[in-house]
């Protein structure tokens, strides 16, 4: 499985950068996921980082921000190979996050 070949064509698309780091993970930085809690000069970048074990298998090393079901996702990943599914759901978990954490800091400012 090529996976920068297959990926490559979603960055731009998806708001995403992809990278290959120098102890060889595969780097998910996702832009954009959270415009309702940021002002104009603040960039907040969300990071999954995988490591790639014989050569078609993928094991999380980080997530940040914390996605609850992310092993869940690897895992079907791994058996599907659908990593253009796994970056579109990851960035909806993302995106999710920061939509929950507005809601609470909003709730908790009118109170």
């Amino acid at each position: 499985m090529q996976v920068y070949k297959m990926i490559q064509p979603f960055e731009r698309l998806l708001g995403i950068q992809i990278q290959k780091t120098h102890s060889g993970l595969l780097q998910l930085l996702f832009h954009g996921c959270s415009e309702a809690l940021v002002s104009s000069d603040e960039v907040i970048v969300c990071c999954c980082q995988l490591r790639i074990v014989n050569t078609n298998r993928f094991e999380v090393v980080l997530c940040d921000p914390p996605v609850p079901d992310l092993e869940r996702l690897v895992n079907h990943l791994n058996w599907t190979e659908d990593i253009r599914s796994f970056i579109i759901v990851l960035r909806q978990r993302f995106c999710r996050y920061f939509e929950l954490a507005a809601a609470v800091s909003n709730k908790l400012s009118s109170e």
